[in-house]
């Protein structure tokens, strides 16, 4: 049976957790001091129904023989000044379990989304990818995504906000 998308209903909310579950675990074992462990369920089924309700988020699922291998949670926006105010859209979350990669789900579901995006009005979509993730920038840049920014980070655990040590002595 082919894959087929559609959007995603409560009743797909085990598979859904499932799927964010087997996401949150490749974040965190890729970034453990930024990524928390995946609780269980990675997603409660409230969360899900929120996200089902919300008419300004899309969630559709790819299911093989009628249970979801992947998923793809799209936000519309608004941007305003100083930007060019306009509609858009951020993938929140796409995800395709491991056993089904390299077979077009992902790209089936980008193509979703873009559709779900569109026809809400949104002209551009935004996602963010993690610097690590080398295959999903590739799979990105494949589908006609291009860097606009590099969001950066720096931890003080070692280090004050002015560079200095934060070991100084009592008297300071």
């Amino acid at each position: 049976m082919a894959t087929q998308i559609r959007v995603a209903t409560i009743a797909d909310h085990v598979a859904l957790a499932d799927l964010w579950g087997e996401a949150d675990a490749f974040h965190h074992a890729a970034l453990p001091r930024i990524y928390a462990p995946p609780p269980d369920p990675a997603r409660s089924s409230e969360v899900i129904a929120a996200i089902l309700d919300d008419p300004d988020q899309g969630l559709l699922v790819a299911c093989d023989e009628e249970r979801p291998v992947g998923l793809v949670h799209v936000t519309l926006r608004e941007r305003r000044p100083p930007m060019l105010p306009k509609r858009f859209a951020v993938v929140e979350a796409i995800v395709v379990a491991a056993a089904h990669r390299g077979t077009g789900i992902g790209r089936s579901l980008m193509e979703a989304a873009h559709r779900w995006a569109g026809a809400r009005g949104a002209v551009e979509i935004w996602l963010d990818v993690g610097e690590f993730n080398a295959g999903a920038i590739g799979f990105y840049e494949a589908l006609g995504y291009e860097t606009v920014s590099h969001r950066m980070r720096r931890e003080f655990d070692a280090f004050s906000v002015d560079g200095r040590s934060q070991q100084t002595s009592q008297t300071d």
